[in-house]
């Protein structure tokens, strides 16, 4: 009989820690008894510190996920604290609405290097160690805004997160045989920091509300659990049935 989740003592990097759905993320692994890196390019303080008057242990870690040095840097920092690395989930990003006729390239760049270039750097450095681990976890963030092409979203920011998909789908294949699962995450508006100032007339969708970012970290804990091990190269759509697929 498997448990609720079974993660419990083991150990995780997640990035976009500092606010909405990393937040939520380190808070929720946290609770189930995982042991945190919580990465951000804005200070984690007050998660981790959140995380501590529950009882849990996490720890900060400031990097910029599309650079590689700062990254390992973080990844060593769990590697070394916790003796090894269990679980990776990469929720850090940036949105934009950008049509492509005002697209200029540095916004263009700016998106692919956070949302798809990061993804890359995350997994190519905390690969190797979820290998080790055996039974490793990878959760990398798509969007609704590339399972339907956008609506509210740019062409630079569904691009990037198309690209996610594929990427995660790649990884998926080639790293089922050492154990490791990876899989995708595609939310769809969820009230955060991200999308405050934005209009999405939740009254239209099939559940009548945006999602919040605990509801994204119940799905990331699901995923990275025991009761997921034959579950990898999907896409877990989590939108409130905007898109059902």
């Amino acid at each position: 009989m498997l448990s609720a989740t079974g993660i419990a003592g083991r150990s995780a990097l997640v990035t976009g820690a500092a606010s909405g759905i990393g937040r939520a993320t380190v808070l929720a692994l946290a609770r189930d008894g995982v042991r945190v890196v919580a990465v951000d390019r804005q200070p984690v303080d007050e998660v981790c510190a959140a995380v501590a008057a529950r009882g849990g242990t996490a720890v900060g870690a400031v990097a910029d996920v599309a650079d590689d040095a700062s990254v390992a840097a973080a990844v060593d920092r769990a590697v070394t604290g916790f003796g090894g690395l269990d679980i990776a989930v990469h929720c850090a990003g940036v949105v934009s609405e950008t049509a492509i006729a005002d697209l200029e390239r540095p916004e263009w760049g700016r998106q692919l290097d956070v949302n798809l270039t990061g993804s890359y750097v995350v997994s190519r450095t905390v690969l190797p160690h979820l290998v080790t681990a055996g039974a490793g976890r990878l959760v990398l963030f798509s969007s609704i805004a590339a399972r339907v092409g956008g609506v509210n979203s740019g062409a630079a920011y569904v691009a990037s997160k198309g690209g996610v998909g594929a990427l995660g789908k790649w990884l998926a294949r080639r790293y089922g045989g050492d154990g490791v699962t990876v899989n995708m995450i595609a939310p769809g508006p969820v009230d955060s920091p991200m999308t405050h100032g934005r209009d999405y007339a939740p009254e239209g969708y099939p559940v009548p509300r945006m999602g919040t970012p605990d509801e994204l970290a119940a799905a990331v804990v699901f995923l990275v659990s025991d009761a997921a091990a034959w579950i990898t190269g999907h896409t877990l759509d989590v939108n409130g049935g905007i898109f059902m697929n």
